[in-house]
């Protein structure tokens, strides 16, 4: 794996008020977005070309909205998919969007990184009082997400939005039409390496973990606007882990299906919770807790052991057949690495990783400067590289990553925030 500081882009810098928001990495090259924090906006400088050999950038994209950066907006996904994904890290792709009299203009480019050509891939205008864009995603190698909102007052919420699949062969954009999929908070991860291949895994939740127990529990609280569609409140309950053919939701979306054919590996209803955890290059791991007031009024042995609990599980991506882990006290951190899942067990001079499938300790990090911390081991890369987070201040909310060597136990980098994009650690 390679670390990358952000901070090393700044010596080349005449301006310190920039940020680079890495975007792809290659075998030669990171490509980032130069975002300009002004005293009252910020804006995009477009999208740059770092050298890792010569240490040189040079801009990549090309357009009006490069000669007249004021008039124009500019947002471009960071590419999240896997390299070994046929096609993954072949392109970037950006947005632009300025006015038009009443209207907003947005149009959708790509780059090419083998042959360097950008080319438009389509263009449309909209109601700038009626919608608002909010952001894209990469779902796929040629495929995009992207989100309008269609309530300006409640548009910090992502319960009003309408996502559109963008098909950038066709050059077409299709709304979603499924409710319950707009509104869902969970992640979507892509398995296997060929179009013919690929699911969509799929965690579904609606609510954070607390605002889900209080809508719940108290009368007092309840949820303060009617949910889109014909989706019944209770919608905001389910929690569920489920997947579907890549082909197959694209077939559904472009054919205007109301309710996308997703298959259920597990859910609860009112009863709990279900998170990822993390996934590995075979399987992806889930967390499943049942809420103590539930478990309570039960006398089942099996119920009251599971009080306190959650239940850890893991599911093959090509299979997507579940299989118990173990059980794990709900305030255990979980770490995922490879394909090894670890359990952090904490002591007064050290903190160890139990391989949570095979029992044994794998990694013993010392405490030493960070004994009087507050700390908490975030990830394990590789087997090379531990992250920590260290909170300072008096109510802990400056917060500092840390990454260090895993053999010889130094620390080698630290900065405001990580960003892992493939087999590159940035430090922020």
């Amino acid at each position: 794996m390679e670390i990358f500081n952000l901070e090393n882009l700044n010596k080349w810098q005449e301006v310190p008020k920039i940020i680079y928001k890495p975007l792809n990495v290659t075998d030669a090259n990171i490509y980032f977005e130069k975002i300009v924090l002004g005293m009252e906006d910020n804006w995009s400088e477009g999208i740059w070309e770092y050298d890792k050999l010569t240490h040189v950038m040079n801009r990549m994209d090309k357009g009006h909205h490069a000669e007249n950066i004021q008039l124009y907006d500019m947002d471009t996904p960071v590419n999240y998919l896997r390299s070994d994904i046929e096609g993954a890290r072949d392109n970037i792709y950006f947005v632009t969007i300025t006015e038009e009299d009443d209207d907003d203009f947005m149009e959708f480019y790509e780059i090419n990184l083998k042959s360097r050509l950008q080319k438009k891939i389509l263009g449309f205008t909209f109601d700038r009082d009626s919608f608002l864009y909010k952001k894209m995603e990469i779902l796929a190698p040629g495929y995009i997400l992207f989100r309008l909102s269609y309530n300006m007052e409640l548009a910090d919420s992502d319960f009003f939005d309408s996502i559109y699949l963008l098909d950038v062969k066709e050059k077409k954009y299709y709304e979603i039409l499924d409710d319950a999929f707009n509104i869902n908070a969970g992640k979507r991860i892509i398995t296997g390496k060929t179009f013919e291949d690929q699911y969509i895994f799929m965690e579904e939740y609606y609510l954070s973990e607390d605002e889900q127990f209080e809508v719940l529990v108290s009368a007092e609280v309840e949820l303060a606007f009617d949910l889109p569609g014909d989706l019944e409140k209770n919608q905001v309950h389910i929690n569920s882990i489920k997947y579907i053919k890549l082909s197959d939701f694209i077939d559904q979306v472009k054919s205007g299906a109301k309710h996308i054919g997703f298959e259920v590996i597990d859910e609860i209803d009112q009863e709990g919770i279900i998170r990822t955890i993390g996934h590995s290059d075979t399987s992806i791991y889930y967390r499943k807790e049942y809420y103590n007031f539930i478990l309570n009024k039960k006398s089942d042995f099996v119920s009251r052991r599971k009080i306190g609990r959650s239940e850890i599980y893991k599911v093959n991506k090509e299979t997507f057949k579940k299989t118990y882990v173990k059980d794990v006290d709900k305030s255990t951190s979980i770490i995922i690495d490879n394909n090894d899942i670890f359990e952090i067990i904490e002591f007064d001079d050290r903190s160890e990783l139990l391989n949570m499938e095979n029992h044994k300790s794998e990694y013993i990090f010392r405490k030493g400067r960070y004994e009087n911390m507050t700390y908490e081991i975030v990830d394990f890369k590789n087997k090379e590289f531990l992250i920590i987070m260290v909170s300072n201040g008096l109510n802990g909310d400056w917060i500092t990553y840390h990454v260090i060597d895993a053999l010889t136990k130094k620390e080698i980098s630290s900065g405001n925030d990580i960003l892992t994009i493939d087999n590159c650690i940035f430090v922020i």
